[in-house]
C-alpha cells in the first residue's frame, strides 16, 4: 500500500475506535455500512469463478482486524455478527462454482458442543 493509503486506513481506523467508545449506536451503522459494502466486495470477487489472485476470505480477516482495532467494547457487540455475514457472503458467492451442495452442507452443520 502506498503512503496515502496508510494514512487513510489510519484514519478510518481513529474513527470507527473513537466511535465505539463514544456513540456505539453510530458506530454500528456505521460498521454496517461496512459489512454491506465487503458483501458487495465479495460478490464482485467472485463473480465468473475470476478471484484476480484474491481470496474473498482475506476480506473477512481484514474486516475482522479493522474491528480489533476499535477496542473491547465494539468487539463484544459486532465480531460474530460480522464474522457470521461475510463468511455467509463468501460461501454464497463461491457456491455457483464449487457447488452448491457443498454451501448447503456448510449452513445444516453444526459443532459438537
Amino acid at each position: 500500500m502506498g503512503k496515502a493509503s496508510e494514512r487513510r486506513k489510519s484514519k478510518q481506523q481513529l474513527f470507527l475506535s473513537m466511535l465505539a467508545q463514544e456513540n456505539p449506536e453510530k458506530f454500528k451503522r456505521e460498521w454496517g455500512k461496512r459489512l454491506k459494502s465487503w458483501t458487495v466486495e465479495i460478490s464482485f470477487l467472485a463473480k465468473d469463478g475470476k478471484l484476480n489472485g484474491q481470496s474473498v476470505f482475506s476480506i473477512v480477516d481484514r474486516a475482522k482486524d479493522i474491528l480489533l482495532g476499535c477496542g473491547k467494547k465494539a468487539v463484544e457487540s459486532q465480531y460474530k455478527e460480522t464474522q457470521a455475514v461475510l463468511e455467509n457472503a463468501c460461501c454464497r458467492a463461491l457456491a455457483p462454482h464449487i457447488g452448491y451442495e457443498m454451501y448447503r452442507m456448510n449452513q445444516r452443520w453444526k459443532p459438537d458442543k
